[in-house]
């Protein structure tokens, strides 16, 4: 599969999680319906994901799409850990939404609990 292009976006950059009640979608802790989101219209995507830190008792994310016509952040993909550094993967989104975030949340305020998430974006010809 030749590549024609790539992007790399950064979605969380070593922050640090306090959200206990619902999820956040971007560094600055951001939770409206347009925090976070980016252009999924790629034929492959890549979420790389990493708990480098988590003092709380369990860190959960998630990674969401909305699609052509439905108006609603749809769940793509949902995990829950209890210790750091168990989570530090890719995961290949094969859904092909026309937008996609990550959404994060921890069971309880201890801090630090540091994650950082990316996205990598790859068009093929």
């Amino acid at each position: 599969m030749p590549v024609m292009g790539r992007q790399v976006e950064v979605l969380f950059s070593s922050y640090n999680v306090t959200a206990t009640t619902g999820y956040v979608y971007t560094d600055a802790g951001a939770s409206n319906d347009t925090a976070g989101a980016i252009n999924g219209d790629y034929d492959h995507i890549i979420i790389q994901i990493c708990v480098a830190t988590l003092n709380a008792g369990s860190f959960t994310y998630r990674i969401e799409g909305k699609y052509e016509k439905i108006d609603r952040w749809a769940n793509i993909y949902c995990e829950t850990v209890t210790s750091a550094h168990v989570l530090d993967k890719l995961v290949h989104v094969v859904e092909k939404p026309k937008e996609l975030r990550i959404g994060v949340k921890v069971s309880n305020n201890a801090s630090p609990n540091n994650f950082h998430a990316g996205a990598i974006l790859t068009e093929s010809y």
